[in-house]
């Protein structure tokens, strides 16, 4: 038989199909291929990348990456790719001012994220209102940011709410009728102790002193001193009310605190920031005692990832996996000032080849479209709406510094959401200061400690667990009301085991045991990782009325546990969002509608090192004799039939029994649900080959069977590339 040669046309056709066919592929699932096809759209971002404040930078742009991203990964807006323009404003007002005619001038910004702070956004509104620039800002709280300015938009409460929320801590958390202002006199420091002085006027909450200071001055370490010196000298020092910024709190904390006597300081959302409590740590009594400068300083902040929505648990889980670590306010604030931007862009039905001016009204227009609850926008900080003056009106939470940790207080106070800032400061005024329960959202800080896994079925997916459940509240809270979701049986709850009130709060212990589902495997290839988790809610009280948030404090925690073979690790805890069975699967759900729920969760593994080898050798096996077809002779391969029928049998009980003795995986999430269709088309390409190979014999055609088995190798290389690029995309 003379030698087969494969015709270098046919190598060249299949090289031109293999490009053509990658090139379609990649047009169709890569939006950036889209991308050229339309010009992107363009948002402007002033942020403080130098200068005073610019750690506030980093946090504004992560937020921001993370949505951008995301949008541009499903095909951008109407699609069009979503590019951003950052300048640095170094939190000047004169750089402000330049950054802003920036913005203006350029014809292909629609809109603007920013500034950070109230001064430089309050000069540059100016410029973007004279000019039709849109604007929306995440943290300059004044209220001259957005007054008389219909272009510029805020996405977090201003000043009159955080000084509502600052005489709510003062008068209902700390239970004090009496304290002293401290504010600065820059526009910040000056609107919200103006604001707090009309929340206070009628509550009978009684300001002893007002001392003021300007951050810019010269001597301010030393006006700094002074102020420190007169309050530690009186006799019965009252609660510090600072409507200041972190820098010069920070200073004046740690002369105030130094003295030995433990003040107590209310403070706005800047003493929530991650260089706030860092610069304490540095502190050597800080570090001797941790806490002695940070405890007993509250704080209200827009965002907090204790009490996340639903919105937020994805966001959080994000940007763990990113940065690794938590978000901070800035950065989820910033992140529903793109998110409601994006929204009404594609609102707004802006073309491209209309004038810059009709397409940034016609975005400014659609941002006031967001103008009640019906129609407001969920974000990770809570449903964004803006009022007549471009300002949102939403709850903020109020929380206190617990041996370094800002934790939530232990009741949250929630205005009704139908009353406007002016109707709020008349009508809602006292029952805020005179604590009214209405309103309030009760915390209780929960935790589990597993003493004991046993009886763990795989096949079944079910364990019985034995563990502590303890609570700690402040208010009214009955655990016998508490039922655990993935419980197999209801678990009664008897009395406590430990039970101690000390300043107010309560503790409780209880020792549980019950059988309980295990929770289904996310992004795990071997089989002998589990994830067993143990969930909790309120039968009653709905997330407005109560939330679980996890304790911290680890008082029962331990690092690893190995129960019978198994080892329990990476043991989390959190607070998720459960859903009336009639309401599961809708986008935007009251939260009157919603339940807090507890989640513990561990992670659990064989203690057998060679179990993923003895799992994966059957794969390999079964990969190296799908090859071995092609050494098959043509005259025999009509006899080779039933043996790779039995063969892909074989591959259907192994899957059958991987399947069934393992917990629930996500095949779109999981190496098998990707490595047995892998499987399954070899062999029906395998079977093909022999099917033809036999015809060929039997026609005395053999010349073509070279071509016929590079065709099928082909074939073959081509599936286990793409299943391996599905699963690199799957672990990204």
């Amino acid at each position: 038989m003379k030698p087969f040669h494969i015709d270098k046309k046919i190598i060249l056709i299949t090289i031109f199909v293999l490009i053509f066919a990658w090139i379609v592929y990649a047009l169709f699932h890569h939006s950036s291929m889209f991308f050229l096809l339309n010009p992107p759209i363009k948002i402007g971002v002033a942020v403080p990348m130098t200068g005073s404040g610019n750690q506030y930078a980093s946090e504004m742009l992560k937020g921001l990456h993370i949505i951008r991203d995301s949008i541009n990964q499903k095909g951008g807006v109407h699609g069009r790719k979503v590019d951003i323009v950052i300048h640095d404003d170094k939190n000047d007002k004169s750089v402000a001012m330049k950054v802003a005619s920036t913005f203006s001038l350029d014809n292909h910004i629609l809109i603007v994220l920013g500034h950070y702070l109230s001064s430089t956004s309050i000069v540059a509104g100016n410029i973007y209102k004279k000019n039709g620039l849109p604007a929306i800002t995440a943290s300059a709280t004044s209220s001259r940011v957005t007054f008389n300015n219909p272009w510029y938009f805020r996405v977090i409460p201003n000043n009159v709410y955080q000084a509502k929320y600052m005489a709510y801590i003062l008068k209902t958390t700390i239970d004090s009728d009496r304290c002293i202002l401290i504010h600065d006199k820059d526009e910040y420091g000056q609107d919200l102790a103006r604001s707090f002085l009309n929340t206070t006027r009628h509550s009978g909450i009684h300001i002893e002193n007002i001392y003021a200071f300007h951050s810019k001055d010269k001597h301010i370490n030393q006006t700094i001193d002074k102020i420190a010196l007169r309050i530690i000298t009186k006799e019965n020092p009252c609660a510090i009310v600072m409507a200041v910024h972190a820098s010069e709190a920070i200073q004046l904390i740690f002369r105030l605190k130094d003295s030995g006597k433990d003040f107590i300081v209310i403070g706005p959302d800047s003493f929530s920031s991650t260089s706030f409590i860092n610069k304490f740590k540095a502190y050597p009594k800080e570090r001797a005692k941790i806490g002695y400068y940070t405890d007993n300083i509250y704080s209200v902040l827009p965002f907090m990832t204790h009490i996340p929505n639903s919105k937020a648990l994805q966001f959080n889980d994000t940007y763990k996996k990113l940065y690794s670590c938590s978000p901070t306010w800035v950065a989820a604030a910033y992140h529903d000032a793109f998110g409601i931007a994006l929204k009404a862009i594609e609102r707004s039905e802006i073309k491209a080849g209309d004038p810059i001016y009709i397409n940034r009204r016609r975005v400014k227009d659609a941002l006031f479209e967001f103008s009640n609850s019906e129609q407001s926008y969920l974000g990770v900080t809570g449903r964004i709406s803006f009022n007549i003056q471009g300002d949102t009106e939403k709850n903020l939470i109020t929380a206190f510094y617990d041996k370094q940790n800002l934790v939530p207080c232990y009741a949250q106070y929630n205005p009704s959401n139908e009353m406007g800032y002016q109707q709020l400061s008349q009508k809602e005024n006292n029952s805020l200061i005179n604590n009214d329960r209405k309103g309030l959202t009760n915390i209780v800080y929960s935790g589990i400690h597993l003493i004991s896994i046993n009886r763990i079925d795989v096949s079944k997916k079910i364990f019985h667990a034995s563990f502590y459940l303890w609570f700690k509240y402040q208010h009214s809270f009955n655990a016998r009301d508490i039922e655990f979701i993935n419980a197999c049986n209801p678990i009664t709850i008897g009395n406590p085991i430990f039970h101690e009130k000390n300043n107010s709060v309560t503790n409780e212990v209880y020792h549980l045991n019950g059988m309980f589902t295990m929770a289904p495997v996310k992004q795990s290839s071997t089989q002998n990782q589990y994830y067993l988790n143990i969930q909790f809610r309120h039968k009653h009280l709905t997330r407005d009325r109560l939330i679980f948030v996890a304790d911290n404090s680890k008082v029962y925690q331990e690092n690893e546990t190995k129960f019978l073979g198994w080892s329990i690790t990476e043991t989390d805890s959190y607070q998720n969002v459960i859903y009336d069975n009639d309401l599961y699967g809708l986008i935007d759900i009251p939260e009157n509608q919603a339940y807090s729920v507890f989640t513990t969760k561990a992670k659990m593994y064989r203690d057998d090192p060679l179990y993923s080898i003895r799992y994966m050798l059957p794969l390999l096996f079964l990969f190296i004799h799908i090859f071995f077809i092609y050494f098959i002779p043509p005259g025999h391969a009509l006899k080779s039939l039933f043996p790779i029928t039995i063969f892909i049998c074989l591959i259907g009980i192994y899957h059958y029994n991987i399947s069934y003795f393992q917990i629930y995986i996500d095949a779109h999430q999981n190496i098998i649900g990707i490595i047995f269709p892998v499987f399954y088309v070899l062999c029906a390409i395998s079977f093909v080959f022999l099917v033809c190979s036999a015809y060929l014999f039997s026609s005395k055609n053999l010349q073509k069977v070279p071509l016929l088995k590079f065709s099928c190798i082909l074939l073959q290389l081509i599936t286990i590339f793409l299943g391996g690029k599905c699963y690199l995309e799957m672990l990204s």
